[in-house]
């Protein structure tokens, strides 16, 4: 008994490892961006500044999406329309993807978690006139030689390109070269040999990439939001897109997509009430907290009565999301108003305008609704999210100004602070500079576009107010520029800062693995959910079959020996993440 214990714990620090190598590898995926005209920054040593990567061949006023492999090495980078390799060539038929150049967030890309060497690359042409929705084409890895090299008689010959008209051989047992078949004899002559010189050093000329299969639909319509978040539960990805449901003209829907080991699968979709999109402001972003636990969304709604009074405004929205289902759920608004002191406040409720409209009738003093915004992103501990503002208008006359500003909304755990920290904070406060995306990197700060063409930044994104360290034009491209969008990243759980509780950061797991009782130390939970390997859902409890203490023991007796995926939740909705094995 003793060896097979010893044996499932192996197991279990092994899976823990494995899931640790994936956070820093998948972090690195993130480590080269390409966006703008022909800007680039290189975040391989996230202990410094970023370094200005100024070989990009990419120009577009809107999102792009860039991928590396596990050491940081760039692999390729699009914007939607067209997909460029390292060598900043477009790689085979990477060309006539359906994305934009204007959409916010037009492409992202995702590796397919289950097979090396293969991507998928999705693409968004927004609500444009015209537009064919959201779709998806495949990335893979091939070899030049696969498609004619059927000859025997020269197997033990290693070819350079597909014509064969030129041999990979050692030579002078020191480089690996190309030569041409007519002289290849001569080198053998000297004492060069056929073949790489090291196995691991032949000649990647052989190796590219090329888009395999081009503009599978998924949706026929869809807005300008696209977003996607790695599942560690699993081994997945989500994709979210933000679309409309019957009117296409009218977002109202989360279209949620599983890419696991059985490819792409459409799993669910959330539908909600929303004013009619401001068109003169489509854009923004859409995010999922890298916790898995909220998605927000900038999505800019306004309409003006036959009166001409204001009878809607709703710009920022923030939703539970469930990493195991794909659900979004419980919608909340948060309206942030200006009053004539500049006094900022902010309203977060499920009602939204009609909440607002309520508190503010008959109301004499001016009072500015914050009416458009553009970027938004979670800070790493997922209690904060920042946004970009563009304009306000009066409540009372409907007169719309600029507001340009980044702002901080602090929506979540606020118990955890100070009481007298007011929930929204003006940290931007460069009055004549609009910023656009913003973007949370592998070196945990915020990244955003403004109009100088440079970047701004927030170092520590986690701190409060003006201690987030707001910096304008703090990231010179070294005479590239930004413009509206920054790369789509696919996030994996950055909260180590250690801004949770302790709790958080030691296992609430005693016993484990586990045979038919488990015992979770935590205080107030909420509930439990078992999930196999396979990411289904086997067992659940709720906090009404546990008794109150700091110890609670689980019948396990109904589970099959296994490994399984704890999500516990708490009173305070703080999520823990736990892998246990069920044994004998």
């Amino acid at each position: 008994m003793m060896k097979r214990i010893k044996k499932y714990k192996f197991l279990l620090n092994t899976i823990i490892l494995l899931l640790i190598v994936f956070n820093i590898n998948a972090q690195n995926q993130n480590a080269n961006w390409y966006f703008g005209n022909q800007a680039g920054l290189n975040f391989t040593d996230v202990n410094q500044e970023p370094n200005a990567l100024t070989d990009g061949a990419m120009n577009t006023d809107g999102g792009s999406a860039s991928i590396s492999d596990s050491d940081g090495n760039l692999l390729f980078y699009s914007n939607g329309i067209n997909v460029w390799g390292p060598d900043h060539k477009t790689i085979k038929n990477g060309t006539g993807l359906y994305g934009s150049t204007t959409v916010s967030q037009s492409v992202l890309i995702l590796p397919n978690p289950s097979e090396e060497n293969v991507y998928y690359v999705f693409t968004n042409q927004g609500q444009e006139t015209g537009s064919l929705g959201l779709h998806y084409s495949i990335i893979k890895l091939t070899n030049d030689d696969d498609d004619n090299d059927d000859d025997n008689d020269d197997e033990q010959l290693e070819y350079c390109n597909k014509k064969k008209t030129k041999v990979l051989i050692c030579h002078k047992g020191k480089n690996t070269i190309c030569v041409s078949v007519n002289a290849l004899q001569a080198h053998l002559d000297h004492g060069d040999t056929l073949g790489s010189c090291n196995d691991n050093n032949a000649d990647d000329d052989e190796l590219e990439f090329e888009v395999t299969a081009k503009n599978i639909l998924l949706l026929p319509t869809a807005s300008e939001k696209l977003t996607a978040i790695y599942n560690e539960v699993d081994n997945s990805y989500w994709v979210v897109s933000f679309a409309p449901s019957n009117n296409p003209a009218h977002n109202d829907t989360f279209y949620s997509f599983k890419v696991g080991s059985a490819g792409i699968s459409y799993v669910e979709e959330s539908t909600f009430d929303f004013l009619s999109m401001n068109n003169d402001h489509p854009g923004g972003q859409m995010k999922i907290s890298s916790d898995l636990k909220n998605l927000g969304l900038t999505h800019n709604t306004l309409e003006i009565g036959r009166d001409g009074g204001l009878d809607g405004v709703e710009n920022v929205f923030t939703f539970d999301f469930d990493q195991v289902t794909g659900i979004v759920a419980s919608k909340k608004v948060h309206s942030i108003l200006r009053d004539q002191n500049n006094t900022i406040e902010l309203f977060s409720t499920a009602q939204g305008f009609d909440y607002i409209h309520i508190l503010l009738n008959g109301q004499k003093d001016p009072i500015n609704i914050i009416a458009s915004l553009y970027g938004f992103e979670f800070s790493p501990d997922g209690d904060k999210f920042y946004i970009s503002t563009k304009e306000k208008i009066e409540y009372n006359t409907n007169v719309v100004s600029p507001y340009l500003n980044v702002l901080q909304v602090l929506y979540r755990n606020s118990q955890k602070y100070d009481p007298n920290y007011y929930p929204i904070q003006q940290i931007g406060n460069e009055g004549n500079t609009q910023v656009y995306s913003l973007q949370l990197a592998m070196d945990k700060k915020i990244y955003g576009t403004d109009n100088t063409g440079n970047l701004d930044k927030i170092t520590n994104p986690n701190e409060l107010s003006l201690n987030a360290g707001y910096a304008h034009d703090a990231v010179s491209l070294n005479g590239k520029s930004a413009t509206k969008g920054l790369p789509q990243l696919i996030q994996t759980n950055q909260d180590d800062t250690g801004s949770k509780d302790s709790d958080d950061k030691k296992s609430v797991v005693q016993g484990n693995p586990f045979a038919n009782e488990l015992i979770i130390d935590i205080i107030n939970i909420q509930s439990i959910e078992f999930y196999n390997q396979t990411g289904v859902l086997v067992k659940s409890v709720s906090n009404t079959d546990l008794y109150d203490s700091d110890l609670y023991s689980i019948d396990t007796s109904d589970l099959t020996i296994g490994i399984y995926f704890l999500v516990i939740m708490d009173e305070e909705s703080r999520v823990y993440n736990e892998t246990v094995i069920k044994t004998d």
